[in-house]
């Protein structure tokens, strides 16, 4: 194994800390950047409130100029099929983010797909199709940093302010890749 200009080879012993790369190289000598998914551990409700709340677990730090590529696999509840859902991200000034959406909902044939950019505090509504219960909603996004360093936190709430809570379930994730 080579790493660092070092080589182990053999039978070896390694005491003291042994640290992962943060990076490797594909097939064509470009390297791409190691992030570990990023797990949900707890459900989060919002209830009667269109107030944008930043994620307590959906967020990273970026640098300036970077790009990523970002997918958010949410397990959503709702009990009011009018107060669906809106989220946005909060993000360094002069970032920008352009995202695929879409929404499945259990025991529904139909699929619902959304798209748009997303600048600082510009909140996108997801329609849930006018059904209650649980939904799988996908967010697959490219995410453009200019010239300022920051970090990057999801923000979601009820689209309408609704007595029942729309919950973020456990286990929801998000992978992040930086491209360049």
């Amino acid at each position: 194994v080579s790493a660092g200009g070092a080589t182990i080879t053999g039978n070896s012993t390694i005491t003291g800390t042994l640290t992962a790369p943060t990076s490797y190289l594909d097939g064509n000598a470009r390297e791409i950047k190691a992030n570990a998914p990023i797990r949900k551990t707890a459900a989060a409700p919002v209830n009667n409130s269109t107030t944008l709340q930043n994620d307590d677990h959906f967020t990273f730090p970026i640098a300036a100029n970077e790009v990523w590529v970002v997918d958010l696999y949410l397990l959503m509840t709702e009990f009011n099929i009018t107060a669906d859902m809106k989220y946005t991200w909060s993000l360094p000034v002069g970032a920008s983010m352009l995202s695929l959406v879409q929404v499945a909902t259990a025991g529904v044939a139909a699929l619902d797909t959304n798209a748009g950019g997303t600048s600082p505090g510009t909140a996108i509504a997801l329609d849930f199709i006018s059904n209650a219960g649980e939904k799988l909603v996908y967010i697959h996004s490219t995410l453009v940093n200019a010239g300022t360093a920051g970090t990057a936190v999801l923000q979601w709430a009820q689209n309408t302010a609704a007595a029942n809570n729309l919950t973020m379930g456990t286990n929801s994730y998000m992978t992040r890749t930086r491209v360049a």
